[in-house]
């Protein structure tokens, strides 16, 4: 997702020069860091080079800084944050201990606004950093949209104009790309708003306001005026390209292709038509996802041995109990903890038919309105059209890696669900009251793997949450990748806070002090909130036109289990995997280096997406990783041991036969929904899917309503699956090396190799860099017990 820098309320930190200019010229370097000290009046070169240095323990600065500004309506810079009568401290780790001041001298916030640092601070980088203006609501919501529409309808007319003379790759491919970057600054912000905002108004505006875009991109991709001068600076480019530039050209072009240029005519009108309903439909999906809730209230009785720990969360103010299936992290804690059978069935259904009656039939118009889409273009089905540009490259290639893997997990999948049978057969013997028979069901498998954890493998997932703090999950997350990349991560009040609890970083390279971007967490969940787990690129990495670099800005969307009054927020190991790998996509757009918006850090093919963040879920569970972060939260002196951590990973192997053929359900009903010659009802494939390779649904439900990845890894899901096959043969490079998982030489050549260079190259060129070879299946079939 992209940018424009003309969006009111935007900041800009600073422009600068690169990191050749700061090696030559160290000393006028220091001249500026003093003219800093000296506007700010109130530092000692001490306490700022304190702020800027890396702790001599090697971990990375997690400083704060404060107040921030953001603007009235008017427009008008104005500060948000502590009032000067509270004049907060904070505190400024790191530093050689010898400095002076010493490390961890607090600082009056208002002493240390960012708005005063960071122009100076990057101004020596040839970096330019933005701040999204968050800070809108209905009427201006839209008038943003309306401005940077029109100004990319300007930038794409003028390029249209151009006389032959005048057609170069500079002023057509290399404009557009500005242009897509300038309005996608614009559109994501909006869309945040429309998945974060606590007003259900701002929310629904947001939504329906960035239609208007979409539709618009559409119209120019079928515009045979700009295609033809693009097709003209395609031939007469006017200067040599680079290898970037050139895979820009290409795929531009196709993308023009694809999307139906080359047809006149009432085939033209239809498609647009067809277009715009999908558009309007993929939206109203979306947003009917992210407003459904669900509640289950349950009784005293349907909570028999589940312990008071798991039952204090659910306990309402007014008494009694209740699972909001809404939140993830609430319907698998109640699915794992409740023995009573008919309570958990009833979890899972509520949880499986949201949206069910609003989506149900979008879902279908969706899928019809696909394969029209497709047919129109040539394609055989909607799955042929989307996963042409992209590593599998055939529907016939993506749907026989499914199924291949679907038959390799066959017999595991089988041995996991015979010996959890095993164990209800022991709970029906036991408690005929409260288990109705011996078959696993959709409803039992995660309470039974529960079961088998602590029973074979000493492991109690509930018990493991008190090790893993939120706050101390994401100080790893950030150490990890100090070590590993070299980073270092500064905190800071955000421009505009949303939400109370949103928190905003500033990522710097260690070495030279560049700014790499910045991003957003927003963790916890609300009602009309985005309901699961995603990174949103807001602002994408790129280089300008004056030859500055816009660096991106990101955002994490997450729903992990609040703090209550007695404990914080506390982490299952699932959830821990889950803020690692989205922390991974975080990194990945942070870190790129690439000159074309297009290929700012995700913008990868969509099968390969995965596999940079799935690679770094590994580090959550490497021992010296835990051994930093991994404690309970009330007693610091309890650590997870190495016998623990190996049993929790022999715990998780013989349960991954039943995790893997429910991601494989999900492949595989995607390549159905849009994978073939004809159209079928939905709700009997999804049936059909469950029934075929996982457990059956519960008479009623309909999953795939509240599937939102519909909208968007549609044709696609298989990549899941695909990138965890890739990212398993990186992670075995490191776990082979003599520097075991923080090997430093292997995590440079992956920054340098997987992360910097984004799409700016083919996947398969960057994992072979990478690797040193092409990849194989043979890490992923060993570390899902495939083979030995």
């Amino acid at each position: 997702m992209n940018g424009l820098a003309g969006l009111e309320g935007d900041f800009i930190f600073g422009h600068s020069r690169n990191r050749q200019f700061l090696e030559e010229k160290g000393i006028f370097m220091k001249m500026r860091i003093l003219k800093l000290v000296k506007i700010l009046g109130v530092l000692s070169l001490g306490v700022f080079l304190s702020a800027c240095e890396l702790d001599k323990r090697g971990s990375h600065v997690f400083s704060k800084l404060g107040p921030s500004v953001t603007t009235d309506p008017d427009g008008k810079p104005s500060q948000t944050g502590p009032s000067e009568m509270e004049e907060p401290l904070v505190e400024i780790p790191g530093g050689d201990e010898t400095a002076t001041p010493a490390a961890d001298t607090k600082i009056p916030r208002k002493e240390m606004t960012y708005i005063q640092i960071f122009p100076e601070l990057s101004s020596f980088h040839g970096y330019e950093l933005m701040v999204p203006n968050f800070n809108l609501h209905k009427k201006e919501i839209s008038q943003v949209v309306t401005s940077a529409l029109l100004a990319a309808q300007k930038a794409t007319s003028i390029i249209s104009s151009l006389d032959k003379s005048q057609i170069t790759y500079d002023t057509t491919f290399g404009a557009l790309d500005i242009t897509y970057a300038e309005l996608f600054s614009v559109i994501n912000p909006i869309e945040v708003i429309g998945s974060t905002a606590v007003d259900k108004a701002d929310r629904d505006v947001a939504s329906a306001t960035v239609v208007r875009v979409y539709e618009w991109l559409e119209e120019i991709m079928v515009d045979k005026v700009l295609y033809s001068v693009l097709l003209e600076a395609s031939q007469n480019p006017g200067r040599e390209l680079s290898d970037e530039e050139l895979k820009f050209v290409r795929e531009t072009l196709a993308d023009f292709r694809r999307s139906g240029v080359g047809l006149d005519g009432i085939e033209l009108e239809k498609l647009a038509a067809l277009k715009s309903q999908l558009i309007y439909l993929s939206s109203k999906f979306a947003q009917n996802i992210r407003e459904s809730q669900a509640a289950v209230i349950l009784r005293e009785d349907e909570l028999v041995m589940v312990s008071d720990d798991v039952k204090k969360r659910w306990l309402q103010d007014g008494g009694g109990y209740l699972v909001n299936v809404n939140i993830t992290g609430e319907f698998i804690d109640a699915e794992e903890n409740i023995i009573v059978e008919s309570a958990r069935k009833k979890v899972e259904l509520a949880r499986d038919s949201l949206a069910k009656e609003e989506n149900l039939p979008i879902l279908q118009q969706m899928v019809d309105t696909r394969y029209q889409i497709a047919r129109i273009l040539g394609f055989g089905s909607w799955t042929d059209y989307r996963v042409e540009d992209r590593m599998a490259g055939s529907r016939k290639a993506a749907l026989n890696f499914v199924e291949g893997l679907i038959d390799a997990f066959d017999t595991k999948f089988k041995d996991e669900v015979a010996e959890l049978q095993v164990l209800k057969a022991q709970d029906r013997a036991r408690f005929p009251d409260l288990v109705d028979d011996d078959e696993i069901h959709l409803w039992d498998f995660r309470y039974y793997q529960s079961i088998l954890k602590k029973t074979k493998y000493n492991i109690d997932t509930s018990e493991l949450r008190n090790y893993f703090e939120m706050s101390r999950v994401r100080e790893a997350a950030f150490e990890t990748f100090s070590n590993l990349f070299g980073l270092e991560f500064i905190q800071l009040t955000p421009p505009y806070k949303w939400v109370e609890d949103l928190e905003f970083f500033m990522v710097l390279d260690r070495e030279t002090r560049e700014p790499l971007g910045s991003f957003y967490l927003d963790l916890y969940p609300r009602d009309g909130k985005y309901q699961h787990f995603a990174h949103f690129g807001i602002m994408p990495g790129y280089r300008k036109a004056d030859g500055s670099w816009r660096r991106p800005v990101s955002a994490l969307i997450c729903n992990f289990p609040k703090a209550s009054s007695d404990e914080p927020s506390l982490l299952s190991p699932d959830e821990v995997g889950t803020f690692f790998h989205e922390f991974g996509h975080l990194m990945h757009s942070m870190i790129s280096k690439v000159r074309l918006s297009r290929y700012s850090g995700t913008g990868v093919e969509r099968d390969f997406v995965e596999a940079p963040s799935q690679v770094f879920e590994a580090w959550a569970w490497d021992q010296k990783v835990l051994d930093s972060f991994a404690q309970h939260y009330q007693d610091p002196t309890k650590k997870i041991s190495a016998e623990t951590l190996q049993k929790m990973k022999e715990a998780d192997l013989a349960t991954k036969g039943i995790w893997y053929r429910r991601q494989l359900t999900f492949a595989w009903l995607d390549l159905q929904f849009h994978g073939s010659d004809d159209v079928r009802d939905v709700e009997e494939l999804t049936n059909e899917a469950f029934d075929k390779i996982m457990f059956a649904q519960p008479e009623g439900a309909f999953f795939a309503a509240n599937w939102g990845h519909m909208d968007g890894y549609d044709g696609g899901y298989y990549g899941y699956a695909w990138a965890d096959v890739i990212a398993q043969d990186m992670i075995s490079a490191f776990k082979n090396s003599l520097g075991g998982m923080l090997d430093p030489e292997l995590g440079l050549r992956m920054k340098e190799e997987i992360y910097e260079v984004g799409g700016s190259r083919s996947a398969y060129d960057s994992i072979r860099s990478f690797l040193g070879r092409d990849y194989n299946r043979e890490a992923f079939d060993r570390e899902n017990g495939l083979t030995p």
